[in-house]
């Protein structure tokens, strides 16, 4: 495993330090952030000559990784040809199972929450848990295996609203149902829902 840290004082610029790992023929190659526009596209150019490359994007789902690659001016051809999975998530705060306590919900709060019944758990908070109703978290995500037919429609330059509803149509669970669940489930609340779901 080789790392390197940029210094551009010392001559090791990102793009110097991506140019010098191809030359190595890595098998993996991590970059910690796509920040801008540059390291976008040598993040591109190095996907396009084989390799699997990792990073990360602040975005608040699978689908916005697209659009914000779309911003750093990554062209929507190369997009469909380069990426294979996107992977969006986000740490749910569990509820105390020492403390929390049912209630029913109104079939609107039900409906909006996306669930299959009107009892939930809300949190209350005791000794166990220093009065804050949680503890711990579990991590919810959202996986998007790049299909041919999402391939296509990215090429094309559809929206992400387009995009999202492919998605949901391939059978990529969201964010929002995976709390879902965990409601459903009495692991997490509807406070946890919204604080997740509009970030």
């Amino acid at each position: 495993m080789k790392q390197v840290s940029v210094n551009e004082k010392a001559g090791i610029t990102f793009s110097s330090a991506i140019k010098s790992f191809l030359r190595q023929d890595p098998d993996i190659i991590l970059i910690g952030e796509i920040r801008d526009e540059e390291t976008a596209l040598l993040a591109i150019r190095a996907a396009q000559t084989g390799h699997l490359l990792l990073s990360s994007l602040h975005t608040n789902n699978a689908i916005g990784s697209i659009a914000r690659l779309r911003d750093l001016g990554v062209a929507n051809y190369l997009l469909a040809s380069t990426l294979s999975c996107v992977i969006a998530q986000r740490l749910v705060r569990k509820l105390c199972p020492m403390c929390k306590v049912k209630i029913k919900i109104s079939p609107k709060k039900e409906k909006e929450l996306g669930l299959n019944g009107n009892i939930i758990y809300k949190k209350k908070g005791c000794e166990s848990c220093f009065d804050t109703g949680y503890r711990g978290r579990i991590a919810v995500a959202e996986i998007l295996e790049l299909s041919n037919k999402m391939r296509s429609l990215i090429e094309e330059g559809k929206s992400t609203m387009y995009l999202e509803n492919q998605m949901i149509d391939e059978g990529v669970l969201t964010l929002k149902q995976s709390i879902s669940d965990l409601i459903q489930a009495g692991i997490t609340d509807d406070e946890e829902f919204y604080r997740v779901s509009y970030d």
